[in-house]
């Protein structure tokens, strides 16, 4: 079924069994993210993903919204993965504390419901900016359990899965959590050797003692925390709400404000968006300003560009800067343009320009 309010902006990424795609609902007026699966997924299994997913309700969980055919619609992260964010920044102990206890709040509303998540990961982590304010939020449900397909990813996988694909427990997804505390502290992953058993064909994991330095943290109740949720044996792990009420009863928990220090990286769709506002013409600014509906009163990314022609608009500099738009006459005429670039895409849309 073709679904006509849906427009196709960007190619987010693709994987082994399934497409990533950026989307515009024109119906809804909101920008949603696509994930389309290949003809090697079985269809029971996408629709056991999408029927666990849509009647979660919790603020750290990505919200899936609908499906059609083999295709999940899902809300979008307008600031990328968290392995972009710990890739790009120096991250201060608050704000890493901050995003343990989104994950976390996330994993033990999961466990409560006995869902495991089978693959915690910082690609699987996305964040979300409103106001200033981040979070972040669990997402990729495919290989959730119960029901769903198997599947893992190695440097996040626990010990006990390497010797039977049935151990599967919340304390793999507290090991997974664990890595993820370790990355975050060391901008290390684990050192880990892999071998494949020629009798039954599979991977397994020869143990060490050195996959990981602990010696590099210095704070001992992190240390302490990412040892327990890494120990080799999965009983001793502790919960997800365990470790959270550890982190309230040891640090003080704020909210993560963004602010100019931080490098968050634009992605590939914002590229694309600011690339194709760079070559509108001054009067199709003229244009959107006047269209209320493609006009949303909240800010990020400046963008700064050689348009010309702010006269066509007949508006002052405090008429302007009441817009969001900040123009000097005094350096050609440049603007910035104090938005997020995708909120100028409903015009790009509109006005057809969105290809060129």
């Amino acid at each position: 079924m073709v679904n006509m309010s849906i427009i196709y902006l960007k190619t987010l990424c693709f994987k082994d069994s399934c497409s990533i795609y950026l989307a515009y609902d024109s119906i809804n007026k909101e920008f949603k993210v696509l994930k389309e699966y290949g003809d090697n997924v079985k269809k029971k299994y996408i629709k056991k993903e999408y029927n666990v997913v849509k009647c979660l309700n919790n603020n750290n969980i990505i919200k899936y919204y609908n499906m059609v055919d083999n295709v999940i619609h899902m809300e979008y992260s307008n600031m990328g993965s968290l392995t972009n964010f710990i890739d790009n920044n120096v991250l201060t102990e608050n704000i890493k504390i901050k995003l343990w206890s989104d994950i976390l709040n996330g994993l033990s509303y999961l466990h409560k419901l006995n869902i495991i998540h089978c693959d915690i990961k910082p690609d699987n982590i996305l964040l979300f900016l409103d106001k200033n304010i981040v979070t972040a939020k669990i997402c990729d449900f495919e290989y959730c359990q119960p029901n769903c397909r198997v599947g893992y990813t190695l440097d996040y996988t626990p010990y006990e899965f390497f010797i039977s694909h049935t151990n599967i427990s919340p304390a793999f997804d507290i090991f997974s959590f664990g890595v993820i505390m370790y990355q975050m502290e060391t901008k290390l992953t684990p050192k880990r050797v892999y071998y494949t058993d020629s009798n039954t064909n599979t991977i397994k994991l020869n143990v060490t003692d050195n996959e990981f330095n602990f010696d590099l943290i210095t704070n001992n109740v992190i240390k302490n925390l990412i040892i327990k949720c890494l120990h080799k044996n999965y009983i001793k792990r502790p919960s997800a709400k365990s470790i959270l009420s550890k982190l309230n009863k040891n640090f003080k928990i704020y909210n993560f404000v963004l602010h100019d220090s931080f490098n968050y990286p634009l992605n590939d769709v914002y590229t694309y968006i600011i690339q194709l506002i760079q070559q509108l013409q001054p009067i199709h600014i003229a244009k959107w300003l006047t269209m209320s509906d493609f006009y949303l009163d909240y800010s990020y990314n400046f963008i700064s560009s050689n348009i010309t022609g702010f006269d066509l608009l007949n508006l002052t500099n405090d008429d302007l800067a009441d817009l969001g738009i900040y123009y000097s006459n005094d350096k050609n005429k440049i603007f910035s343009l104090q938005k997020n670039p995708l909120l100028m895409v409903p015009f790009l849309i509109h006005m057809n320009l969105y290809n060129i």
